[in-house]
């Protein structure tokens, strides 16, 4: 079921929280455990729920409904519930038959909106296999992008994990539309899931995830204690920019603390100096990452809101530890004092702005996103 949207209740002492979209294949019943994809969140099922209709116990494709779970987690439109012994396939590249319709051709370089199930992500043409020429059955053309009217076989590479099916498993999350500003211009079928550089970080995750041991405290315990969700806070730029998102992540610390958060800085130095010191000097990346997201992910796990930096573990790209970490909420400051950067960020400043205003710049995100504000 692709989430639609959650509803929230409050009048009359009504706490449920609606977890709402269209069963578009098998069936979900009362007691079934689920996982919400890409994030890897997993509950329960509580109850089924209506507007002015009798209650039961279970339903099937083809009804759109809604849902209490048994934990509180916190999912947006776009993820995929399905039970947990048959998740969908997540990635950042599929594989895809489509035709293109648009004025101007589809053409890498260039940025598109991909709509899938509810999802909407930002998309672009990272490959064209072939495209097929219709004027003749069965040849080919080797072209440079899609023309209007042709129908191509391609690569498409996402700014975010998505996750979907084939279409031959299930028509609803295995076909798409793209959008070129604000026109249709395409669509087509997924015909495979392609590994891109995260892949083995998302297998490691969701195998932990999904078979990790709870304690007798829960998620939602901790957040009504602390007053706020868990959530990540990573400073991203430029080796010239190390020191000061040093300053920016202390003093960040500083002012949650300050305001009576649980937040704690994870600096990368700390980490290769105890969980990596059995590395040697030139350790792949890839590991340095992967032992850093993982001490991320037992901090989180724990409740707090903890600010770092890709200071100490080699600049990499944040979205390899959002991989590790995909069910936290994770905010992207990119400091830029060339302002050059075209990573995509959540706030970006230049280094040169005092330090509080950058926090309460931050401050303002954490309350948006609801992370430090539980509406």
């Amino acid at each position: 079921m692709p989430l639609q949207a959650v509803y929230k209740f409050t009048k009359h002492g009504d706490d449920r929280r609606i977890f709402a979209g269209r069963i578009e294949a098998g069936k979900a019943a009362v007691g079934d455990k689920v996982v919400f994809s890409p994030s890897n969140k997993i509950t329960t099922i509580r109850s089924i729920e209506g507007f002015n209709t009798a209650a039961r116990k279970s339903v099937e494709a083809g009804w759109s409904t809604g849902f209490t779970l048994t934990e509180e987690i916190y999912v947006t439109r776009g993820e995929v519930m399905s039970h947990v012994d048959k998740p969908p396939l997540v990635s950042t590249r599929v594989r895809a038959n489509m035709i293109w319709l648009g004025k101007s051709p589809f053409a890498p370089g260039r940025d598109y909106k991909l709509k899938l199930g509810t999802a909407a992500l930002p998309v672009k043409l990272q490959k064209i296999n072939k495209v097929i020429d219709a004027s003749e059955l069965g040849s080919t053309l080797e072209k440079q992008s899609v023309g209007r009217h042709e129908v191509a076989d391609v690569i498409l590479e996402l700014s975010q994990p998505v996750a979907f099916d084939l279409s031959t498993d299930c028509e609803a999350t295995g076909r798409f539309v793209i959008v070129d500003g604000y026109d249709v211009a395409g669509g087509g079928i997924v015909t495979a899931g392609v590994a891109d550089e995260l892949r083995d970080f998302r297998a490691e995750a969701r195998t932990r995830d999904f078979n990790w041991v709870e304690g007798g405290v829960t998620v939602a315990d901790r957040t009504r204690r602390y007053g706020h969700h868990a959530a990540m806070v990573m400073f991203v730029g430029k080796a010239g920019a190390m020191q000061r998102k040093h300053d920016y992540a202390r003093a960040l610390e500083r002012a949650l603390f300050e305001a009576g958060r649980n937040v704690y800085m994870l600096d990368g130095q700390n980490v290769l100096l105890g969980v990596d010191h059995d590395l040697w000097v030139d350790a792949a990346q890839s590991e340095l990452v992967r032992r850093f997201g993982e001490v991320a992910h037992l901090l989180v796990s724990a409740g707090l809101i903890v600010v770092s930096t890709t200071n100490a573990i080699g600049l990499a790209d944040a979205t390899a530890v959002q991989a590790l970490i995909p069910d936290t909420a994770m905010l992207l400051i990119d400091v830029d004092p060339e302002d050059e950067s075209t990573q995509a960020c959540d706030l970006r400043v230049r280094g040169s702005e005092p330090e509080a205003e950058v926090i309460g710049k931050i401050a303002e995100l954490l309350d948006r996103r609801q992370i430090t504000s539980l509406g």
